[in-house]
């Protein structure tokens, strides 16, 4: 199984762009990710990019990584747009705001664009965002449609539009068949219990994968195996279904504060312990 990391998109501390794992830059070490086995990114984008360059120097970056052997496979829409949001006015701006960054994602050779299918929302509210979310999202899957890229629609935390496994498919039934899912395990572990349970609802729309651990009471972004999660029936799973994309992990340093090197190394023990050995595959 193909492995992949998720980096965030920063700006630094003099205002110039910055490519973070964790809380701290890795430009400087870019060429060692597809060194440790991480030929895949997934770059995630909060707030969005309209300046022009801006927009440029991502681009730029997504062609320098895919030069040292790692392709930009997704990015993650900033989830301060929260598609479920009543008002048309506001809708409507919310949803050109994600489009502006499918486009980019496009132009950086993304496979896929992440998208949340909504914020924490108030019981009663639910039915109403459900409803706004599934006109956003159909709209939007036509729009990376027309962009040659795919829709990936994550499991959300509890509270949430999306929420669990359940939740994200009454949603995802009601979306175009090229419309798919990007399953998160830690907020499977939360919202669901079973990581693998959950798994199997969605399996059939699976297009690529979150991939952290927790300890089951909130979302950590742990290392696989620092947490509870029971990876070989996760892995398993995976591996029933056909699964053929990326184990692309996100996690952070939020917990033992180790810098971005020793994330990435902790990282590939992780999955070289919990995963098959990875295929040769040509650059």
């Amino acid at each position: 199984m193909r492995r992949g990391i998720l980096l965030d998109h920063q700006r630094k501390a003099d205002g110039g762009p910055g490519i973070t794992l964790g809380s701290r830059n890795v430009l400087g070490i870019l060429p060692e990710i597809p060194k440790l086995g991480f030929r895949h990114l997934e770059i995630f984008l909060d707030p969005a990019l309209d300046d022009p360059a801006e927009r440029r120097w991502l681009v730029d970056f997504a062609a320098r990584a895919r030069d040292l052997g790692a392709d930009l496979w997704s990015m993650h829409v900033p989830f301060s747009r929260d598609v479920s949001v009543a008002g048309d006015a506001a809708r409507e701006e919310t949803v050109l705001g994600i489009e502006s960054t499918i486009e980019l994602a496009a132009a950086a050779g993304a496979r896929f664009a992440v998208v949340h299918p909504g914020s924490v929302t108030a019981p009663g509210e639910m039915p109403l965002r459900m409803e706004t979310s599934v006109r956003s999202l159909t709209r939007l899957n036509s729009f990376c449609r027309d962009h040659g890229i795919r829709l990936a629609v994550e499991n959300m935390l509890p509270g949430h539009v999306g929420a669990g496994a359940a939740g994200l498919h009454a949603i995802i039934e009601r979306l175009p068949h090229d419309a798919g899912v990007c399953f998160d395990t830690g907020h499977a572990h939360v919202t669901d219990g079973s990581t693998a349970t959950a798994l199997e609802v969605l399996a059939g729309r699976l297009y690529t994968l979150h991939v952290h651990d927790n300890d089951g009471t909130g979302d950590q972004h742990l290392i696989p195996g620092d947490g509870t999660i029971r990876w070989n029936e996760v892995v398993g799973t995976l591996a029933r279904h056909g699964f053929q994309g990326v184990f692309m992990l996100e996690v952070s340093d939020r917990i033992r504060k180790r810098v971005p090197a020793e994330i990435l190394r902790a990282a590939r023990e992780a999955c070289d312990r919990f995963l098959p050995p990875v295929e040769a595959l040509p650059r």
